[in-house]
């Protein structure tokens, strides 16, 4: 496969995504071959491929993967295949689909992740408290500005805040992100 991949354009990758698509759907199918197949779907997936990766997120097995399958895709599907996952999964899978969001900067997820961001599982709080900073929108500054994390989220919620001004600074947003600068020296 790989060898293949590296010797097709990238127009043609839709013929490589075609071909391994059934076998990742599959129940014949490994456990390590579906992983491998995900790593070159993140290379030659398109929108008809998230379908077939977003089943794989509630295995805990193979969750990891189909991530790191669909947070690279710049198709919106991948990001709504995220996004409907958050009620999908639970323990280290919803941790894992919260990073992604983050990772994939999905501003559509703000809301979401504000009510994951107070879950009394610090591992999941802390998680979407982060991928709100990654976000880093003026609505996710908002989100983060209404949070009362514990005590042991706070240097996270301050974390995700630099982040967010980091961001805003970088799109241009100067005065919010210079307000959230001041507002954590005080």
């Amino acid at each position: 496969i790989e060898d293949q991949i590296r010797k097709t354009a990238p127009n043609d990758y839709k013929a490589i995504e075609a071909k391994l698509l059934p076998v990742l759907r599959s129940p014949d199918t490994p456990k390590d071959a579906k992983r491998y197949i995900c790593r070159w779907l993140a290379v030659v997936g398109s929108a008809d491929c998230v379908p077939a990766v977003a089943e794989q997120l509630a295995d805990a097995d193979l969750s990891h993967p189909a991530r790191m399958a669909l947070e690279p895709m710049a198709n919106p599907a991948a990001g709504a295949a995220l996004r409907e996952a958050l009620t999908k999964v639970t323990g280290k899978q919803l941790a894992g689909v919260v990073s992604s969001l983050g990772v994939r900067r999905d501003a559509e997820a703000v809301d979401a992740l504000r009510g994951l961001a107070e879950d009394g599982d610090a591992m999941i709080a802390g998680g979407a408290i982060g991928a709100l900073g990654e976000i880093g929108t003026e609505q996710a500054v908002q989100a983060l500005n209404g949070l009362q994390p514990p005590a042991a989220l706070a240097r996270a919620l301050a974390r995700a805040k630099i982040t967010a001004a980091s961001r805003l600074f970088a799109g241009g947003r100067r005065e919010p992100a210079a307000g959230i600068y001041r507002s954590l020296m005080q």
